[in-house]
């Protein structure tokens, strides 16, 4: 009876055992959901090719003269306190570690993975509706719009302004003749309004738009084509 006590024990030390392994993992402790979070994107990313923000939760800090967060594959910095500027070199898993600094010791607190998307391709906006570089809209659609947008991302926190369009063309060709119309800003002007309207259905139009983006982001945007019906 002892000795299948102690078996019992033996088994049930060594389940333990082996699911603290499994927490613990190979790089340490996996850090809580909410103790590093992306202040760029709604869904937890990371993006390249722009500055990213992470934050730190305050109860990260409980017992800690300093805190020190490093990542693979990424450049990173103290922005303020327990707000970080990371900047990954690829798209792809980083691994963030934090570890907690005290005046007489160095504790590893553990590490937490997250994902680097790279930034996606801006387009064309109508009546808020995203343009693809080559498709139909009915001339009634676009004669009802007052203006044209461009769209990057819905995760992306605040790239809703990181483009001004400063002015688009809107041309077609008329026989052998290729006729344009300028327009400042954003705005559909009434001549170019007037000019489609005169369009016949079927009539393919171009938009080539001019536009200007913050800080170091660099995209080109296509030429669209649009087909009235």
């Amino acid at each position: 009876m002892k000795a299948l006590i102690k078996l019992l024990l033996l088994t049930i030390l060594l389940q333990t055992t082996s699911c603290l392994l499994k927490a613990q993992g190979r790089f340490g402790t996996e850090l809580p959901s909410g103790a590093i979070t992306s202040l760029t994107s709604v869904n937890g990313y990371l993006y390249n090719g722009i500055d990213n923000y992470l934050c730190i939760d305050n109860a990260m800090f409980f017992q800690c003269d300093t805190l020190l967060l490093s990542a693979t594959n990424s450049f990173i910095s103290c922005d303020t306190i327990g707000k970080y500027l990371i900047i990954p070199e690829q798209a792809g898993d980083i691994r963030l570690t934090l570890h907690c600094i005290n005046s007489d010791d160095t504790l590893l607190l553990g590490y937490k993975f997250i994902t680097v998307h790279n930034l996606p391709e801006p387009f064309m906006t109508l009546n808020n509706l995203p343009i693809s570089t080559f498709t139909s809209i009915s001339k009634s659609s676009l004669l009802a719009s007052d203006s044209i947008g461009i769209y990057l991302s819905d995760d992306i926190i605040g790239s809703e302004s990181w483009f001004r369009i400063i002015d688009f063309t809107i041309g077609y060709n008329y026989g052998e003749f290729h006729v344009s119309h300028l327009n400042i800003s954003n705005k559909l002007s009434q001549q170019t309004k007037e000019l489609i309207n005169g369009l016949g259905p079927d009539h393919e139009i171009s938009i080539r738009i001019n536009a200007e983006s913050v800080g170091e982001i660099r995209k080109r945007l296509p030429i669209y084509r649009i087909k009235l019906y």
